[in-house]
């Protein structure tokens, strides 16, 4: 699953294909947004759907309501991010939440987050033939559902406590300071 984004969703489109080629079980790629590139996916998924036999498809879902992105998130294998710069992506978060792998770059907040080999795969950014021997690894191997559990982010309650303690600590030199 993919939000467009760039120019590198181009080379998850080209490592997908080499994925694809290879045979084996079938392995589609759905792409959920719209951006800049979305004629290059619409153009990426006719070729795909052409060959005969095809190992794997492409499904460009375009732009969605964002209950649904939580369906597809839920509904796939794995969530694949190959950005060149992030901050820190709410859908890796909802991915790690629903016990997905992520197969994604090293970059901004993401290995924050993500814990190489335990509840994901991190590859350098603009390296497409990282990118394709990480998702095939995800897709193949078994992923430790407790350690999702234990990376999944904490509730906005829990969230919202933490920064409390955090801004009383800094005001006051203590988190007991403030009542909620």
């Amino acid at each position: 699953m993919q939000r467009y984004a760039g120019i590198w969703l181009l080379e998850l489109l080209e490592a997908f294909e080499a994925l694809a080629q290879e045979g084996g079980e079938p392995t589609h790629l759905v792409l959920v947004g719209a951006g800049s590139v979305r004629a290059v996916v619409d153009e990426a998924a006719a070729r795909r759907k052409a060959v005969q036999g095809a190992a794997g498809r492409i499904i460009a879902a375009g732009e969605r309501p964002l209950r649904a992105v939580a369906r597809y998130i839920t509904a796939g294998d794995l969530l694949a991010l190959p950005s060149w710069a992030e901050g820190t992506p709410n859908v890796v978060l909802e991915a790690l939440a629903v016990g997905r792998p992520i197969v994604a770059t090293s970059v901004g907040g993401i290995p924050d987050v993500v814990t190489h080999g335990r509840t994901g795969l991190l590859v350098s950014p603009r390296d497409v033939g990282a990118l394709g021997r990480a998702l095939r690894e995800a897709l193949a191997r078994p992923w430790d559902k407790r350690a999702f559990a234990e990376a999944a982010p904490p509730s906005w309650e829990e969230s919202a406590e933490e920064l409390q303690r955090l801004l009383a600590r800094a005001a006051f030199g203590d988190s007991e300071r403030i009542v909620a």
